[in-house]
Formats: C-alpha cells, sequence, structure tokens
C-alpha cells in the first residue's frame, strides 16, 4: 500500500506540475507589468551599445517614429523597435529579462558596419544608428537630396553606402563608424544651392542654419543649412573654468551658437585678382543657429581632450543641466527678433552674458529630459551607464547598467556627470486663459 501511495502522490505532483505550466507559463517567464524597465545582456563590451539602447527607449516621439516605419524583417528599424518595446515592458511577446540585443548588431553588420571587439563610444555609436536607419527610412524610394548633400556640391552623385564595409577610427583609436561633425564647416561667401528637405527622418534629425559677413565690405551671404543629428558642446578650457562659479548647459549652448570670427573665406564681393583668378580671402563673421529643431534633442558634452604631445585625457567636469529645456533663444527666428530688441529688454547675468527676457514668455522649443549617459572610468577603462525615465509613468527614473535596472530619484539624475543628454519636445498646450 506503501508502494501504491507514493505512485498516487507522483502522479498528483506531475498533474499539478503541468496544469500550472499551461496555466501560468515556464517559472522562469517574466510576467513584466506595462512600464516595466527591463535590462540588457552584455554580449562582451557591449556597454556602450547597451546604454544607448536605453537612452533611445527613454524617448516616447522615437518609438513613435519607428512604430510607423515599415518593419523588414532583419532591418535596424524592426531590431530597434523590438528591443525598445522590450525595455519599456510594452512587447506582446518577448519577455526576456535580460534581453540580449544581438538582433540589433547582426542588422548592423548585414549593412556593412565594422564595430571591432572592445571598448567603444556610446556617441560614435549613436552615428552609426542615426545613419542606417535614414538609409532605410528611403530605401526603395524615390531619394529626396538631402541638405548636406547639397551642401558639399555631391546633388548628382547618389552613392550605395551599403555595398563596402564601413571602418572609420574614433578619436579614441578604436575603430567604429563614424561620421563627421555635428554639422558641416562652410568656407566662403558663396550662394547656396536649391534643395529638396529629406522626408521620413528620425526624430533626432534637426537644421542648422549658419550665415557669412565680410568684415571687409560687410556682405551678406546667403542663409546656409546643415542637418544634424546630436549636438557636439565642447567644455571652456581649464584656464576659463577657474572664474566660472558653475558650469552649465546654457553656456555650452551659448558659446556653441557664438559668432566666430573665419579667417581665410572667399567672398564674392571682394575681387581681387592675380593671375586672373580671384584670390582674394578675408576675415569673417560665422553666425549659427537652429533654423529647425528636432522632437529628439541628442546633447553630446566633449570630454576627451588631446593634448600637444599627441595623448588623450578625459575631463570630469561637472555640468549643470536643466529637467526642462528651451531652445527659444537659439533658433535663427528668435536671433532675427533680438536684433530689434532695445537694451532694456537684455537682463545682465552678472558672468559678462546678456539674456533676453520678454514680458510675456512662453516657450515654443520646450524639451524635457528623459535620458542622461553617463560614462565612468578613464579613457583606458571605464563603463557606460544610463539614466533614464519610464516612457508610461513618466515621473520614474531608473538607473541601468546593463542587466542591472533599479528605481532612482531626479535628484541623484541631476547630480550626474553627463555625457550624453536625450530630450523629447514638449507638447504644447494651448491655453485658453490670456
Amino acid at each position: 500500500m506503501d508502494t501504491e501511495k507514493i505512485v498516487i502522490v507522483i502522479i498528483v505532483t506531475v498533474a499539478l506540475g503541468v496544469g500550472g505550466f499551461i496555466l501560468w507559463g515556464p517559472p522562469d517567464r517574466c510576467k513584466r507589468k506595462a512600464g516595466r524597465i527591463g535590462g540588457l545582456v552584455n554580449l562582451g563590451f557591449t556597454c556602450f551599445l547597451n546604454t544607448l539602447l536605453q537612452a533611445l527607449a527613454s524617448c516616447p516621439s522615437m518609438l513613435e517614429w519607428l512604430s510607423q516605419q515599415e518593419q523588414v524583417p532583419g532591418s535596424l528599424i524592426q531590431a530597434l523597435r523590438d528591443v525598445v518595446l522590450v525595455l519599456n515592458g510594452q512587447h506582446s511577446t518577448i519577455f526576456d529579462d535580460p534581453y540580449a540585443p544581438s538582433d540589433v548588431i547582426r542588422s548592423l553588420v548585414l549593412k556593412g558596419w565594422v564595430i571591432s571587439p572592445g571598448e567603444q563610444d556610446a556617441h560614435e555609436l549613436f552615428h552609426v544608428i542615426m545613419t542606417t536607419l535614414l538609409e532605410e527610412a528611403h530605401s526603395g524610394r524615390s531619394q529626396a537630396l538631402s541638405l548636406s548633400v547639397a551642401l558639399e556640391g555631391n546633388a548628382n552623385e547618389v552613392h550605395d553606402k551599403n555595398i563596402l564595409p564601413r571602418r572609420i577610427q574614433s578619436d579614441r583609436g578604436d575603430f567604429i563608424s563614424r561620421r563627421s561633425s555635428a554639422y558641416s564647416t562652410v568656407s566662403s561667401c558663396s550662394s547656396f544651392p536649391s534643395f529638396q528637405p529629406v522626408s521620413q527622418a528620425p526624430p533626432f534629425q534637426g537644421f542648422l542654419t549658419s550665415q557669412f559677413q565680410c568684415m571687409v565690405c560687410k556682405y551678406k551671404s546667403a542663409v546656409m543649412y546643415d542637418t544634424f543629428d546630436s549636438l557636439s558642446l565642447h567644455l571652456p578650457s581649464v584656464g576659463e573654468n577657474i572664474f566660472m562659479k558653475k558650469l552649465t548647459l546654457h553656456q555650452l549652448l551659448n558659446k556653441f551658437v557664438s559668432t566666430e570670427i573665419v579667417k581665410d573665406v572667399t567672398c564674392e564681393k571682394c575681387v581681387g585678382r592675380e593671375d586672373g583668378k580671384n584670390v582674394m580671402k578675408v576675415c569673417a563673421m560665422k553666425t549659427l543657429n537652429f533654423g529647425k529643431l528636432p522632437k529628439c534633442l541628442c546633447i553630446q558634452i566633449q570630454r576627451t581632450i588631446w593634448q600637444r604631445n599627441g595623448q588623450a585625457y578625459k575631463r570630469y567636469d561637472y555640468v549643470e543641466f536643466p529637467e526642462y529645456l528651451s531652445m527659444d533663444e537659439y533658433t535663427f527666428m528668435q536671433a532675427q527678433k533680438q536684433k530689434a530688441i532695445t537694451p532694456e529688454y537684455f537682463h545682465n547675468t552678472g558672468d559678462g552674458e546678456r539674456t533676453y527676457i520678454p514680458k510675456k514668455y512662453s516657450p515654443k522649443h520646450l524639451y524635457r529630459l528623459t535620458g542622461v549617459i553617463v560614462h565612468t572610468g578613464n579613457l583606458e577603462a571605464g563603463h557606460f551607464i544610463t539614466y533614464r525615465r519610464a516612457p508610461i509613468r513618466d515621473n520614474n527614473w531608473y538607473y541601468t547598467s546593463d542587466s542591472e535596472v533599479r528605481e532612482t530619484s531626479l535628484k541623484e539624475v541631476m547630480q550626474a556627470s553627463a555625457y550624453m543628454l536625450f530630450y523629447n519636445k514638449c507638447v504644447q498646450v494651448i491655453s485658453k486663459s490670456s
């Protein structure tokens, strides 16, 4: 009888186990609540990828754009859409936590990108991803002429970037795909050719405006445009920084758009002839503003400094950044309006700068912080982590480091030594009150 009882107990236990499996699924399946932030598997020195994926997943406009694109199997658009949905706890079928983002790497390799093993840079990878997304969004369509192509004078050339491996060396000496700087340098007062802006670009793409004024004849060039997907802001020199009480993001933005003197500019109004050619070079004032701001704003604070002996070192300066960032004062239209403003409308901040403060100020280009990427350690050995918002419960902040995810406070986020900042444009709410 004892043997029969044992057999009955085993049969009942197996039956209960099978029933539980049918009802609730496998025991290790993550029953994630909507909006719960997931972690990522480190596939071997891939924290630079994981940190960027978490930051992109924190931007609502990015997820909206990915969902609106055609989901082609094996494409980066589909792989990126899947991973951000998984990270945000919004995917209907994938419940892995932590999740292995191998499909993202595979899709980049299929596009010809070569990323060597070892530590890499998150900002360089950001350019790689934005370039690939733009290519995929326009594949199979009649190609519109981009602003950057028009500026480079290659309007009649169409290059297939998917044929050859694209392997470009980064600033740190590691091999990772890379584009040029955030905007192209234009070295003449020539007019700008006509163009047709690209459509369906990722939400990080915006337009910069630049204009030159000859310091000899005061001639102003036509306003020129160029695309950007991120802003690279330089820290002030160590000597400058000594006299600053604090370093802020607005100071770096003001420096980015400040008028600068450019040498050896060819001005079409200043004609000097030698051997039958225009060879007269002049100095010109270059003014830079934002012609069109993107829905998602990515800002990189450059912390790698190169010494004269060729050695690089990292700066750890803390830069104060706001939760809500107004970009109105840096736009081209606002710059034109300020030219007609009388001095009494300016406020002296006490540090040599003047800030325009209108009587009634309602920013049209207001951004809210969604993600902060931090690089810990030095240039030789470091690690990337991300502070990010949850897309549904957007008042909650999370610390993410590969598979580690924990809730944190906004206070901790604002004290971080930021390397990359991610802002999402706020939806304007029209008030009926005057």
